[in-house]
């Protein structure tokens, strides 16, 4: 019962947008218009194409210089520092940058949308008075130790480490105020449509797997919160913690009989530099060891392949739905 032109409208708003930016992390990735009744649809499509494109400059083929181009400079490389231990209460990890939140009031969403041109939207806020809380939205990645064991406790912590695969990260997202992170998405469609987690021009949204309730955060001194989740980013997103990344919120407002209008804020997180170590120096093999023509098939496979940006959208979607 979707109408196909509004669709076909929301992926239409993708044109002209500077995905080269994109490709080399000075712009945040576009974001369509939700259309109700096909959240997940319109998020698949637009995922394909964003995610294509960004593919493709990164390649060089369209003229841009590449990411990672020769002759660019390489900061010295660096990796969360496991050995750090102990606990923080809540005003110190809000302090020193371990947790990081975005607050916004009705009113300030609501000149979101005004200065957006979204007028109607604009005409519909979630409360009368403008100066209630909309969200206090807070964010942290719990599987460095420090803060994990800080927020989550040790009982619940050591549960995760259990469950993560190597290399994998989990983060502990939080918010109180009128407008829910959650929404209803993911009871519909097993997908939290109005959070993204993103880093360097990529993007992935959270499946109900991925997801588990907390009622309250254990650090010494933290707010009552409605809404906590602790989400393990899925495999298919290799998050680097030593490197800035952002949780995008998509504002999310309904207007008429099935119209709705949709506003990202981000919400940006760097890793504070105590919780980092340097990286420690790998082995260069000797320039004259030589692949063997019958390895050189297989070496290329794994250049093509190897990287989670590689995989096709298809095999994606059919790992999510792998119990279904």
């Amino acid at each position: 019962g979707i109408p196909q032109e509004k669709v076909v409208a929301a992926l239409n708003s993708l044109i002209g947008k500077d995905l080269g930016r994109v490709a080399v992390g000075e712009e945040q990735l576009p974001q369509v218009d939700i259309v109700s009744g096909a959240t997940v649809t319109v998020l698949v499509m637009s995922d394909s194409v964003v995610r294509s494109a960004v593919k493709l400059i990164r390649s060089g083929r369209l003229g841009q210089t590449g990411v990672g181009a020769a002759g660019a400079s390489v900061a010295p490389a660096k990796v969360v520092d496991t050995a750090i231990s102990g606990t923080s209460d809540w005003n110190t990890l809000v302090g020193d940058g371990s947790v990081r939140s975005l607050r916004l009031t009705v009113g300030e969403v609501t000149k979101a949308f005004a200065d957006a041109g979204q007028q109607q939207a604009a005409e519909r806020p979630e409360t009368g008075n403008p100066e209630d809380r909309f969200i206090d939205l807070y964010v942290a990645p719990v599987s460095v130790p420090a803060i994990g064991r800080s927020l989550l406790g040790d009982v619940v912590y050591d549960r995760l480490q259990k469950k993560l695969k190597p290399g994998q990260q989990a983060i502990v997202v939080a918010g109180d105020g009128a407008y829910s992170f959650k929404g209803s998405g993911y009871v519909r469609g097993g997908i939290f449509d109005r959070i993204e987690l993103m880093q360097d021009g990529q993007g992935v949204r959270f499946r109900d797997r991925n997801h588990t309730r907390l009622g309250d955060l254990a650090a010494e001194g933290a707010p009552h919160l409605r809404e906590i989740a602790l989400f393990t980013v899925p495999d298919e997103f290799s998050l680097d913690l030593s490197e800035p990344w952002e949780l995008q919120l998509l504002v999310q407002r309904s207007f008429g009989a099935r119209d709705k209008a949709t506003l990202p804020f981000d919400l940006s997180y760097t890793l504070p530099a105590r919780y980092l170590k340097a990286a420690p120096v790998k082995a260069v093999e000797p320039a004259f060891t030589k692949a063997t023509p019958a390895a050189q098939p297989a070496a290329a496979g794994l250049s093509e392949q190897g990287s989670p940006d590689q995989e096709p959208l298809w095999v994606k979607i059919w790992k999510m739905n792998t119990f279904k």
